[in-house]
């Protein structure tokens, strides 16, 4: 990912997670995240939210995330597919990498928790108090 705009979601703690639901709805939540690389993004919630509905049918979902706020015109906009975590190695991996970035999230884990990843599969930056604006969006290869 692009040193700039990994800077910038790593600079970051909240985001706006949307989650395609079973009746084709969105849900949409403030969340804490954490990403090492940009491209791997983890979440910690209560397994029986309304966001994690849609893995009691299937376990990858359609995902977005927004990143920023109109505070300093930057954001980061993200779609991808995201997967509740089942597997103990990819739990332990998830936790680390959350609980560094946020030591306190380990108050908020219940028997209910669960751990999400998301995968990124485009990304688009936009920087609007760059003058002329700054946007990254990588172009698919042809």
């Amino acid at each position: 990912m692009n040193e700039k705009v990994l800077n910038f979601l790593q600079g970051n703690d909240i985001s706006v997670l949307s989650i395609g639901q079973p009746d084709s709805s969105v849900h949409s939540a403030m969340m804490h995240f954490a990403s090492e690389d940009g491209t791997t993004i983890y979440f910690l919630t209560n397994g029986k939210s309304k966001k994690c509905a849609g893995f009691l049918a299937q376990n990858h979902l359609p995902a977005g995330i927004v990143v920023g706020t109109g505070e300093n015109w930057k954001t980061l906009q993200m779609t991808g597919m995201i997967r509740r975590l089942e597997d103990q190695k990819e739990i332990d991996e998830s936790g680390r990498v959350l609980f560094e970035r946020h030591p306190t999230d380990r108050s908020h884990i219940t028997p209910d928790s669960v751990y999400l990843l998301f995968k990124t599969t485009w990304f688009r930056y936009s920087d609007l108090s760059a003058k002329p604006p700054e946007y990254i969006e990588p172009r698919p290869s042809l």
